[in-house]
């Protein structure tokens, strides 16, 4: 009698599914789109009719190469505003503001990428996040850019010791006066 009842459940759960995967709603079939006019002359579309239903479908195929999707291991080009430190002058300016320096900042830095050399201060890492504490003036005491770090560069990350040099690119986030600047999406160069 169990063997009977399995039997049956089998078939009933191979049903649901292929009542699943054929035919289904309208709603959820994808539509295909017109060419525009400018590629009509490379396009040819035919009519298929599909098994399931009696529902006419435009095919469209192209002769031309599809266009070339990036994948997801390659990046976009970051924009470089800035290869020194001392682009950043202000910074080690002693008589310029607080607001003169920040508003400056934002301006020129705030969102976009640098790639700066300097001096290990410290590496760490935090629930999982890696930052590395870097030192650009020899006046500094502690660091004058924090930089999180991607994931993918713990292994170079392991290397450094308090005192190496680093050069890394960075998009700098925000300006402070005592915890210094902020930089995220950290790579070493």
């Amino acid at each position: 009698m169990n063997k009977i009842i399995k039997i049956i459940l089998g078939i009933f759960v191979l049903l649901f599914i292929v009542a699943l995967f054929s035919g289904g709603d309208d709603s959820t079939s994808s539509q295909v789109q017109e060419p525009d006019t400018a590629s009509e002359a490379a396009t040819e579309q035919k009519n298929v009719t599909t098994s399931s239903s009696n529902e006419t479908v435009k095919e469209t195929t192209s002769s031309e190469e599809p266009e070339k999707e990036t994948s997801s291991s390659e990046e976009p080009e970051k924009e470089i505003v800035s290869t020194s430190f001392s682009d950043f002058a202000l910074y080690s300016d002693s008589t310029a503001t607080s607001l003169q320096k920040e508003s400056f900042f934002d301006d020129n830095y705030k969102g976009k990428y640098v790639t700066w050399s300097g001096t290990v201060s410290s590496v760490s890492e935090s629930y999982g996040s890696y930052t590395v504490q870097v030192k650009h003036k020899s006046s500094t005491l502690v660091s004058d850019v924090i930089v999180k770090m991607r994931d993918d560069q713990k292994d170079k990350l392991l290397q450094l010791k308090e005192g190496s040099p680093i050069t890394y690119t960075a998009k700098m986030t925000r300006y402070g006066d005592i915890l210094g600047m902020s930089a995220e999406d950290g790579t070493i160069e």
